[in-house]
């Protein structure tokens, strides 16, 4: 069976698909920098973020890097705190958290900061203050301090996962010589201006044997690559040591191709794709091998051709050497001599054009050692010049024809 012929739509599955998260898509570098004391630490702090529509609450999490010691800062005595508090515009605190000194990492640079938000009061403009708390020293009831604090304006949207995204079409396409190198797949594009990419997903049949049709045959998608734009090629090539990760028989499965769309509000549900068997993946690579095999014995026969040549050529152009100076008044040896053309360069006799060139040459040797056999037989041996004369006796008349005519006895030449 050809490719085509195993290619065909499938519809979407019914897979569960994990719960979506808050994506930061934009923050600002910060360093927090108390006097005398120098830099503290540093992040990325959040200033826009995509909370997907519809779910009640999401936690917000980004990490901190520690500038200065661990040791300094999750000193139990005189750590350092940080402070991270959101505030709407009406003047309420909608979020917060709290770098205690003895939550900084000791074995890693990032420390995790980490809280809630919830839809209802989550959607809009805000004020994140981070507040820096460098401790100078306690007596277990009064402690000295002193502090940084910077504002950030964050704006916090809603974004609703984006539409379904079915394939429309899938053929293969060949190289030159006649195999099959991949799939070509294509798609209609969501209008939606925020998709952010487009994610291809394999799934891979669970056993061999099963129906390549339904959708319980196959294994969760895995993302294999991303896409821009409505259309796509998967090489075969590169997609067989993706499905041995999954199976180990190929020449009684299959694996489905999907696509899904991204925006800030998540990944959106996986849509109808297209099913192909992969034991037409392994024949399009044993044509592949069966016509490498033939090109290189067709290269071999083009590469001894050219050299058979170029070897008959030096030695036609000797004996015709020797006849010029045999026969020096022979125009015909000097005429041959030079349409005996320069050797081929047998180094490109591995193109497949060159053996259009190489006939041409062998054609041409052949009319001149053709021509040149004649002129040879023609100089070494020259024709037989003969005269006729006429001889008479009486009345009687009688004509000789020889190299060298004579009258016979008794006749006198006329």
């Amino acid at each position: 069976m050809g490719l085509i012929a195993g290619i065909l739509f499938i519809a979407s599955s019914t897979n569960a698909v994990a719960a979506e998260t808050i994506s930061i898509t934009e923050s600002s570098d910060y360093t927090a920098v108390i006097e005398v004391v120098g830099q503290v630490w540093k992040g990325k702090i959040p200033t826009r973020v995509a909370y997907p529509a519809g779910s009640s609450s999401q936690k917000l999490e980004f990490q901190i890097q520690g500038i200065l010691p661990q040791s300094v800062l999750g000193n139990r005595a005189t750590g350092t705190d940080v402070e991270f508090e959101i505030w709407s515009d009406a003047g309420k605190k909608i979020a917060y958290d709290t770098v205690y000194s003895s939550d900084w990492n000791p074995v890693g640079p990032n420390t995790l900061v980490s809280m809630y938000l919830y839809e209802s009061e989550a959607i809009g403009t805000h004020t994140m203050i981070v507040r820096t708390i460098y401790e100078l020293s306690t007596t277990g009831l009064l402690t000295r301090y002193i502090k940084s604090e910077q504002r950030f304006t964050i704006r916090i949207v809603s974004a609703a996962k984006p539409a379904q995204v079915d394939l429309t079409s899938a053929s293969d396409f060949s190289n030159n010589v006649g195999y099959a190198l991949g799939t070509k797949y294509s798609f209609t594009p969501l209008s939606t201006p925020t998709i952010m990419r487009y994610e291809v997903g394999l799934l891979a049949m669970k056993s061999p044997g099963l129906d390549p049709a339904a959708n319980a045959s196959y294994l969760e998608p895995v993302v294999i690559k991303t896409v821009s734009v409505g259309n796509f090629e998967l090489y075969y090539e590169d997609l067989k040591p993706e499905l041995l990760k999954y199976m180990s028989d190929l020449s009684n499965s299959a694996f489905i191709i999907k696509v899904r769309a991204v925006s800030e509000g998540g990944a959106g549900t996986w849509g109808k794709g297209y099913y192909t068997l992969t034991k037409d993946i392994l024949n399009a690579e044993a044509t592949k091998k069966q016509l490498a095999a033939t090109a290189e014995t067709q290269r071999q026969d083009r590469v001894a051709r050219c050299t058979a040549t170029n070897t008959a050529i030096p030695q036609l152009g000797k004996l015709i050497d020797t006849y010029i100076l045999k026969y020096p008044t022979n125009s015909t040896f000097t005429d041959l001599r030079s349409q005996v053309p320069a050797p081929l360069n047998c180094g490109s006799a591995g193109d497949p054009s060159m053996a259009s060139a190489i006939s041409v040459q062998d054609a041409m040797l052949a009319s001149i050692d053709q021509r040149l056999s004649a002129a040879m037989n023609m100089a070494d041996r020259p024709p037989v010049v003969k005269s006729t004369i006429t001889c008479v006796k009486g009345k009687v008349t009688k004509k000789v024809t020889g190299t060298s005519p004579k009258c016979p006895v008794g006749y006198k030449k006329k």
